[in-house]
């Protein structure tokens, strides 16, 4: 900030300084802030001798000054020089190159598909069960589709895993065959398609239990599990299902392929 003071003869007296307030903008161009009130003018002098005595007029014409409207005029008034912005820190000095890539370290990523919030195209169905469980189905083999947008924040092998229904839990068929089949879905995510037998993998009494996605050689004897690679960014992942069936409203699904929710990680061989 400048500040001028002009002293105004006025008879034997002064008047007070006159300050102004100026700052300067993020352009480096000033601006004036405040009213800079009314100053008196001197009066024209009617003679003064060399030992100071003066005879002077006590009458002056008082000058208006308004608010500053012009930032030149209020930089050029106080000498601030318009071309500068100050003492500024030059951060480009600091940058130490581009920020690290979030991804270098594999950070652990899983994300749940709830069949709530699936995309269905018919004879893909979505229920819900007494105790609040829903899923999706298809009563018709090979027809009907769920699926789910979703968006990676790193590429990797991701493996897929799934909460699925067998009425009959356990390999009882060891092949898909009219009639009777082990419960089988087909999933597709990156352009790779798996069919998928999870009734091989569901050995116990449990109807409903969380499986990964597995090759089981069109036959219940293999489990091999899927890895997938996939890269960053958007993806369609899509449920078909492989098998016919009775659907029941109630305690359970009946005898179809049924999914309440889809997880995809790349935590390798640790169930989410």
């Amino acid at each position: 900030m400048s500040t001028g003071r002009i002293a105004i003869a006025a008879g034997l007296g002064l008047v007070g300084p006159w300050v102004c307030a100026c700052g300067l903008d993020s352009s480096g161009v000033g601006h004036a802030s405040g009213t800079l009130g009314t100053a008196t003018a001197p009066a024209a002098s009617t003679g003064e001798d060399s030992t100071g005595d003066a005879e002077a007029s006590t009458t002056a014409e008082p000058i208006t000054t308004t608010t500053a409207t012009s930032a030149t005029t209020a930089t050029s008034a106080t000498g601030e020089d318009t071309s500068s912005t100050g003492d500024v820190t030059d951060t480009a000095d600091l940058t130490t190159g581009p920020p690290p890539d979030p991804c270098l370290d594999n950070p652990p990523i899983t994300l749940m598909l709830d069949a709530a919030a699936a995309t269905l195209v018919p004879p893909m169905t979505f229920d819900t069960l007494l105790d609040g469980t829903g899923y999706f189905y298809s009563e018709t083999a090979n027809e009907g589709a769920a699926s789910f947008e979703i968006d990676l924040p790193c590429g990797g092998e991701f493996m897929i895993w799934a909460d699925v229904y067998d009425g009959e839990p356990g390999p009882v068929d060891i092949e898909i065959i009219d009639g009777d089949p082990a419960d089988a879905i087909r999933i597709e995510i990156g352009g790779i398609a798996t069919d998928w037998l999870y009734g091989c993998q569901t050995p116990g009494i449990d109807l409903w239990s969380r499986q990964a996605l597995s090759v089981n050689a069109n036959a219940c004897i293999t489990n091999d599990r899927v890895v997938l690679p996939l890269v960053k960014g958007a993806h369609t992942l899509t449920v078909t299902a492989l098998e016919a069936g009775a659907h029941s409203d109630g305690l359970t699904p009946g005898d179809v392929a049924a999914v309440a929710r889809v997880f995809i990680t790349n935590v390798q061989d640790v169930m989410p």
